[in-house]
Parts: structure tokens; C-alpha cells; sequence
């Protein structure tokens, strides 16, 4: 059965969370901290990217960058010495490329060698004649002088004949076995040709990534100068010598693609710096590259580690306007490219019928992690208002709450996290209120309830979440995780209490209290362990009403409190232990903070029914 894990990025390195045994292991670090990720799988492998660092590559096992660098210098060739006769007929060039053999990922390849010619008609080596037997390996020479130095290995054939044979040993000067049986007609006093030899390829270069298992080389056959083919792969990342021997029928499949103009070209270049990834008819997407803002990169098909030339793959949605990609979303027949003011489209299914379509004008994207598919639709936070797109037209959702969106801080846009909450059937989006320097509030779609003018009801609680996901755990039941600004993990909509559980009391009204105590007579609050130490008691309604302060100790009747009350409850105080007033709780796994947080912020949920007119 194949594992199935969360994966999170915290304090700059990557974790793995098991849901079901509730353990979490950190992976690698290396990420620059304080970005925007996203996340793509393709095959099976988990690509990450946050327009800063290099594209990560996760497996399960092991983090390391996406891609391999391009071999910067060209081997050194040459003739072999002796022994050097050998199967090379012709002039050869040659590349080496890096490769992790683990993942299966080549790197672009290494300048072209200088040409290096091997025995051509002119060079043969043709003294004295031969007698040949049909179906028999052996040659008799007259006049000849064969050594094993020169004629070993090398490529004999009768004059006036096509086929050729391999000396596979040399007896004396004027007897030598050939790799087969003769297949042409018995003669003797045949003129005949030996030809061929061997090539050394020394100063091979090495690698200093440690992803790098091997490396590949690439050869030409002899006549076609640009047309490499594969060779070998030399099977560890140290040995920097290597003698080729193989003929040109022995060679591997062409290496190189055709691009636009017909020509030949290794494609296998790392990804460039992407923002945001998505996968469409095979290939890998992404954008989001800081320093051309507006090009659509593309990998080879089925490849999301080769990125074309050492140009890189793309189409540029440039109109002039200075409007960047923000977002990438796949259809089954486009794939949706958003700007910041404006919906594009990339149609067709190949390069070679790529088209791009401008789709609307006034509808953007401000964050590529609020785009949220439910079922054919995809939703997304623009400027001013929610979008959706059901493959023909483009939707406002969210007129009715323009205020509350206008009023959301508009430099942390960016930030904007989206997640489809399939059990609740509600579109959940953390953003960041008026001047407020995190995510801090949760605005939530119910897209099966009409509120006004017909669009979506909205509500919002309020909740510092970094980042939001849709899990399914081991019960096949999805719930919502989010991430906090304090290094934790949390579970949300599992519980009505923060941190108290389903037993005991969460609500009730004070018979007593004192400047730091609350004492209920009738409670039976949780006492295993630490208790309560931690969860927030609220005053809600009463004298002392809005208070809040955080347990330290209790017993089954009495609270402690770590600061002292401003005003003191009585016996007309209501309070709640882990007040969330929606169906939000925070279990947490804990990544490492350096702050003793033990919950989560408290949740409040209100409607939100601002009218047209307001907005």
C-alpha cells in the first residue's frame, strides 16, 4: 500500500506528518523562510517551489533540488594507445552529462568535445591478401604481419563487400578469428581492409551534488556531426577516464528533440525559479519567475525535471501592461494562466498548437494559493471580490461582502491561502485584516447557501493560520489543517473546546470567584495530567463579560488563572473553557517553535450580511 503523509515546510525545512499514527518526521532544510509554497505531485513526487530557492524535489525519502545543473566543460579526447584497434569507424564527438540514476534525472550536457577521427579508406590497414571459407572464423593471410596491438578488435572486410566482421583474436601474423562465421562466398588472394579503432575520453568531469549517482555520455556515429546518440553511463560520480569501443550499430536512441525549427537540442535543463507549479496534458507549468514575471515555463512531456534548452521552455504572456502571472489552475481542455487585472487562457495540447486567449479584463488573482477547485469550478480571491470559472464564464461571488474585502490588507495579498472543504461543502480563505502583518482572519464560502442578491452566504472567524490544507485521514474523513506563526500544526473542526476535549464541563455559570480564581461548584473539569493548564477561559456574558486569561492550573471545581482578573466574575458570570463560538478546534503537532504556545488563538464566527448598498 503506498504511504500517504502531509507535508509541511516550517522554519525553512520540510516535514512529513503521518495523520493516522499522528508522528512527523523533518525531512531537509535549506528553504529560504518567510515565503509563499506550492506544491505539485507528478508521478509520485512531490515538487515544491517558492520562487525564491531552486525548485525542490521530494520522494518520500529524501529532499534534494529539482533538476541537475548543466556540465560546465567539455572531456578530454583522444586516440587510444595501444592496443587501439577497435570499432570506430570515422570522426566522433562527444558529451557527458550528470544523472541521478535513483530518480531517473539527467542534467544538460557538457559542451562538444573537439572531433577525434579513427582509420578512415585512406589510413587501412591492407598488406598481402586473404583466403576466407564460408561459415568458418578464420582468415589466412599471405604477406600479411597481423598483431594483436594494432588488428585486435578491429573491423575487417573483404573489398567489394559490405559486410564487416570483429577480429576477436589474432594467432599469428598471418591467422586471425573473426566474432562470426563468414557469410559471403570462399576466395582466396581477396584484397581486404583492417580499420577502426578505439577513443579515450579522459578528465571526465564530477559533480559536487550529492544527488549526482553517475554520469551519462552521449557520442555521435561517425557521420553526422550534430546528431548525438546515447552511449553509456558511467555508473558512479568519481572515475574520470573512459575508452569507447562500440560501434555506431551498437549506439543507443538519438538524445536530443527537435525544436521549433527542426533543429536538434538537448531539453533537459533544470526548472528556472518558479513561484507556483500545476501539471496540464502531461507536462509540468509553472511561473512566477521573479525576474520574467509574465513567461510560462513548460517541461518536456511527462518530464516535470527537463525544462528544454538552457533557455528554458515558455510562452510570454507580456501585453505591455506590466501585469505579472499570480496564479495557474488546469481545466481538461486549458490551462488558466491569471494575472493580477486580467484571465488568460493556454489552449491545445503540445507546443506546436499552443494558443493563448485573453478570457476577461477586469477579474484577476492576487494569490496563487487561493485557487480552489470544487468539482468543475475554480474559485480565487481577486482584488476586490471572489471569482469562479466553470470552463465558459467568469462569476463574481462575494459582491454583497466588497467591504470586508476591501478592507483586507492589501499588501499581503500574496499570503491569501485557500482550501475546498468538501465535508462542510464550504471554500475556507486566510487572509489579513486592515494592518494586521499575518494571516488573522478566516472568511468562509457556503456554497450551498444562497445569501443576497443569490451569491454564496460568507462567514468569518477569526484564526492566525499561515497556511490552509484539506486532509483525508485514515477513516477516509477530511478535515482541515492549518499552520500558525508559532511552529504548530493544527487540526481544526474536530472539536466545539480548544484543548478541553468532549468530556467535562465547557460552559457555565461561576458560583464564585477570586482575583485569579473561578470556581464553578457543579463542574467536573478534566484533572488528568497538566488538566486545563493552558486552554483560555472566557467570561461571555455577566460582570467581567469579554475577559480572557489563560489556565494554569485547575482542580474539578476551581480554575486558576495566570493573571489576575481586571474585574472580578461573580455568581451572574457565564463562561466557556476553550471558547470557539463556530465549529473550529486546534489539536496541534508541534514543529519546533521556540515560544511555549500551547493553543491557538480563540476563534470567533459571525455572519457577514453587508448589503449591496454598503458595498
Amino acid at each position: 500500500m503506498t504511504a500517504r503523509y502531509v507535508c509541511l515546510i516550517a522554519g525553512g525545512a520540510l516535514h512529513y506528518l503521518d495523520t493516522v499514527a499522528g508522528t512527523y518526521k523533518p525531512v531537509g532544510g535549506g528553504f529560504l523562510k518567510g515565503q509563499v509554497y506550492d506544491f505539485l505531485n507528478f508521478n509520485d513526487i512531490l515538487y515544491i517551489a517558492n520562487g525564491e530557492d531552486k525548485v525542490k524535489a521530494f520522494d518520500g525519502v529524501s529532499l534534494r533540488d529539482a533538476g541537475i545543473d548543466a556540465v560546465g566543460s567539455a572531456p578530454g579526447v583522444a586516440l587510444k594507445a595501444a592496443p587501439n584497434a577497435g570499432a570506430l569507424i570515422g570522426t566522433y564527438r562527444y558529451k557527458v552529462a550528470f544523472r541521478n540514476s535513483r530518480n531517473l534525472v539527467t542534467g544538460l550536457p557538457s559542451p562538444t568535445t573537439d572531433p577525434v577521427a579513427t582509420s578512415t579508406e585512406s589510413d587501412a590497414y591492407a598488406t598481402g591478401t586473404v583466403t576466407v571459407t564460408r561459415n568458418s572464423d578464420s582468415v589466412v593471410g599471405a604477406g600479411t604481419a597481423f598483431t594483436s596491438n594494432s588488428h585486435e578488435n578491429g573491423i575487417f572486410s573483404i573489398d567489394g563487400t559490405e559486410a564487416t566482421y570483429r577480429i576477436d583474436s589474432v594467432n599469428t601474423t598471418t591467422v586471425f578469428h573473426m566474432d562470426r562465421p563468414y557469410e559471403g562466398i570462399t576466395g582466396s588472394a581477396k584484397t581486404y581492409k583492417i580499420r577502426g579503432g578505439k577513443v579515450s575520453l579522459s578528465a571526465i568531469p564530477v559533480s559536487t551534488d550529492t544527488q549526482v549517482t553517475s554520469r551519462r555520455i552521449y557520442r555521435t556515429d561517425g557521420a553526422d556531426p550534430d546528431r548525438f546518440y546515447y552511449l553509456t553511463d558511467i555508473s558512479n560520480n568519481t572515475a574520470t577516464t573512459y575508452n569507447d569501443n562500440i560501434s555506431d550499430d551498437s549506439l543507443g536512441a538519438v538524445a536530443q528533440v527537435a525544436d521549433d525549427a527542426g533543429d536538434l537540442i538537448f531539453a533537459n535543463a533544470r526548472p528556472p525559479r518558479l513561484g507556483f507549479l500545476e501539471s496540464y496534458k502531461g507536462r509540468a507549468f509553472g511561473a512566477g519567475d521573479k525576474d520574467a514575471p509574465t513567461k510560462l515555463y513548460y517541461s518536456e512531456i511527462t518530464d516535470p525535471e527537463a525544462w528544454g534548452p538552457a533557455t528554458f521552455n515558455f510562452v510570454d504572456f507580456d501585453e505591455g501592461d506590466g501585469d505579472e502571472i499570480t496564479g495557474l489552475a488546469a481545466l481538461p481542455n486549458m490551462l488558466l494562466v491569471l494575472k493580477r487585472d486580467s484571465v488568460h487562457a493556454l489552449m491545445g495540447d503540445a507546443p506546436a498548437n499552443f494558443v493563448r486567449r485573453r478570457l476577461v479584463s477586469d477579474a484577476g488573482c492576487v494569490s496563487n494559493n487561493s485557487i480552489v477547485q470544487v468539482g468543475r469550478l475554480l474559485i480565487w480571491m481577486g482584488e476586490d471580490n471572489v471569482f469562479s470559472f466553470d470552463g465558459s464564464a467568469i462569476s463574481p461571488l462575494a459582491s454583497h461582502i466588497a467591504a470586508t474585502l476591501r478592507a483586507l490588507n492589501t499588501s499581503r495579498q500574496k499570503f491569501i491561502h485557500g482550501v475546498h472543504y468538501q465535508r462542510r461543502r464550504q471554500v475556507w480563505f486566510t487572509c489579513s485584516d486592515g494592518s494586521a502583518t499575518t494571516n488573522n482572519l478566516v472568511l468562509v464560502m457556503h456554497y450551498d447557501m444562497s445569501g443576497s442578491g443569490g451569491d454564496p452566504v460568507w462567514t468569518k472567524f477569526d484564526l492566525r493560520a499561515a497556511s490552509l490544507a484539506e486532509v483525508e485521514e485514515g477513516d477516509d474523513n477530511t478535515v482541515i489543517y492549518h499552520g500558525d506563526y508559532f511552529g504548530h500544526l493544527c487540526k481544526d473542526d474536530v472539536l466545539y473546546n480548544d484543548g478541553v476535549g468532549s468530556t467535562g464541563t465547557v460552559s457555565a455559570c461561576a458560583n464564585t470567584a477570586t482575583a485569579s480564581t473561578l470556581r464553578d461548584n457543579d463542574a467536573a473539569f478534566p484533572t488528568a495530567g497538566d488538566g486545563l493548564k493552558g486552554v483560555l477561559v472566557r467570561i461571555l456574558s455577566g460582570v467581567g463579560s469579554g475577559q480572557e486569561r489563560t489556565i494554569d492550573s485547575n482542580t474539578a471545581s476551581t480554575l486558576s488563572v495566570t493573571a489576575n482578573w481586571t474585574t472580578n466574575p461573580n455568581n451572574t458570570s457565564w463562561f466557556a473553557v476553550g471558547p470557539i463560538r463556530a465549529y473550529a478546534a486546534t489539536p496541534k503537532t508541534d514543529f519546533g517553535s521556540i515560544v511555549d504556545h500551547k493553543r491557538t488563538y480563540w476563534h470567533h464566527l459571525e455572519v457577514s450580511r453587508e448589503s449591496s448598498a454598503g458595498a
